[in-house]
């Protein structure tokens, strides 16, 4: 009896959200791993390529995310690589996402919380042979702000 009364409050917890919510919720946390707790979002992605696509969300927690060991504090070693790689999307963004994005490169302080995941620069995050700021996901958290800022491109 208890197993069926969990299966109906399951399933009409389910029919509470609707089938797109269940599918962001399943492809943030699972997929991209974006931290669940946030408040407010914005997702903008350009819709122009099927092989070829650029990504830019905004999450907004209501306190500082739990960041584990998959992010990495920023300190004044690394601050210029994470700069680069945000200004290096800013310069190749899409017609689309050029009207949308307002990141701003000078948020980005000591303290602050990144990922960086990039295909073809798995081995050295600081070589930079071509190719450095492609097939890339960097996910950055500002601490003042709360906001984790999310890109994403790939060729």
């Amino acid at each position: 009896m208890k197993k069926k009364t969990i299966i109906i409050i399951l399933i009409f917890v389910l029919f509470l959200f609707s089938f797109e919510d269940i599918y962001n919720f399943i492809f943030e946390t699972f997929i991209f791993e974006i931290p669940i707790g946030y408040i407010d979002k914005e997702e903008y992605y350009d819709k122009t390529g099927f092989t070829e696509f650029m990504d830019y969300s905004k999450y907004i927690y209501p306190y500082e995310i739990s960041y584990g060991d998959k992010y990495k504090i920023i300190t004044k070693d690394n601050i210029g690589m994470v700069k680069d790689y945000f200004l290096d999307f800013s310069f190749t963004l899409s017609e689309e996402l050029e009207k949308v994005y307002d990141f701003d490169e000078s948020i980005i302080t000591e303290g602050d919380y990144v990922r960086i995941n990039c295909v073809k620069e798995n081995e050295n995050k600081l070589s930079t042979y071509y190719g450095k700021y492609e097939d890339l996901e960097i996910m950055y958290f500002d601490k003042e702000t709360r906001t984790l800022y999310f890109i994403r491109k790939f060729y």
